[in-house]
């Protein structure tokens, strides 16, 4: 017999449902399971168990063109010489 004695309602947008759903499928829960143990690892953490925070797509496209610039200068072809590498570097 189930230890459960209580019932929470949540309202979501199908598509979430269904692809949700289909997640936990796929690695053997339903969705009620699925929600107990985020509910779980919530009480565990003393909130959510994972981050949570603003994402600011400028600062991850900033971030990306930071690693393009990086590799660009690390970047070996047409160095002819350690100095070479060093000066177009610090450029």
């Amino acid at each position: 017999m189930s230890n459960y004695d209580s019932s929470l309602t949540v309202r979501t947008n199908s598509g979430i449902k269904d692809d949700a759903k289909k997640i936990y499928s796929d690695l053997g829960l339903d969705l009620s399971t699925a929600i107990n143990v985020f509910l779980r690892k919530s009480i565990e953490y003393e909130g959510f168990p994972f981050e949570v925070r603003k994402v600011n797509p400028n600062r991850i496209i900033a971030a990306a063109d930071e690693v393009d610039v990086q590799d660009e200068k690390t970047s070996t072809d047409g160095i002819e010489s350690y100095e070479q590498m060093v000066e177009d570097y610090f450029d």
